[in-house]
């Protein structure tokens, strides 16, 4: 772990001063002094790239949205910048979807598990507000039209490349046990995404005998409910 910080700490070096550089980035009034060797074992992209050249010019791409990707492949870490763009709630959704697009382009995978970091954080804390509230229909619009987009983003990829992302937002309905599905606005969107509706579909019948011992549906009553009145058990506490 030591000897990975120390290198990624080396290459952050190597990037900040651009000493031993041998190949050029160019997009639009954007130009990186970068290093051949860890732009092409660290992205598929340049690695097809770079084979023939020293210089490469992207076109149709945004120099900032580059300058993300080249910071990550330097540090494995987001740039000032972006940091700032995913902490603010009214930008994160937006800015994981350009995250996604260009890290599929550059053929950046280790980039969809940091966006699936940043966005699994998002949905545990909303998840909690409704198990507490018990009332879906307070979770924002913005919130809800954000992560049917960035859903939509991440399923349109082959489910190799995102496999974790895909799992996030799944994982988010099971979270909030399944109560955002009382929500219209959660229902009629999850019908625009077929794959994400089966993902969810599949937690909600999972058998108990699957990894989670716990079924979220197909449950038996509980011997102490039977022929009772309703006692206040809550079947599904707070995580």
């Amino acid at each position: 772990m030591e000897a990975t910080q120390a290198r990624l700490n080396g290459d952050e070096e190597l990037l900040k001063t651009g000493f031993f550089s041998d190949v050029k980035v160019l997009c639009g009034n954007k130009t990186w002094e970068l290093h051949k060797p860890i732009l092409c074992t660290r992205s598929a992209f340049f690695k097809k790239a770079l084979t023939e050249t020293g210089c490469v010019e992207l076109h149709g791409q945004d120099p900032t949205e580059v300058g993300w990707v080249i910071t990550f492949i330097y540090t494995s870490k987001a740039s000032p910048d972006l940091a700032s763009l995913l902490e603010d709630e009214n930008t994160m959704a937006d800015t994981c979807v350009r995250l996604l697009t260009i890290g599929d382009y550059f053929g950046l995978d280790c980039l969809g598990n940091m966006v699936a970091r940043v966005l699994y954080a998002n949905h545990i804390a909303t998840a909690k507000k409704v198990q507490r509230t018990q009332n879906p229909s307070r979770i924002s619009d913005e919130f809800v039209q954000g992560f049917f987009q960035t859903a939509a983003t991440v399923y349109a990829c082959p489910p190799s490349s995102f496999a974790s992302l895909r799992e996030s937002f799944a994982k988010f309905f099971e979270l909030s046990r399944f109560l955002v599905l009382k929500d219209q606005r959660f229902r009629a969107l999850l019908r625009e995404i077929p794959e994400l509706f089966h993902d969810v579909l599949m937690l909600l019948v999972k058998h108990e005998d699957e990894e989670d011992h716990r079924c979220m549906v197909l449950f038996d009553r509980p011997p102490r409910c039977i022929g009772r009145r309703r006692e206040g058990v809550k079947f599904f506490p707070l995580t």
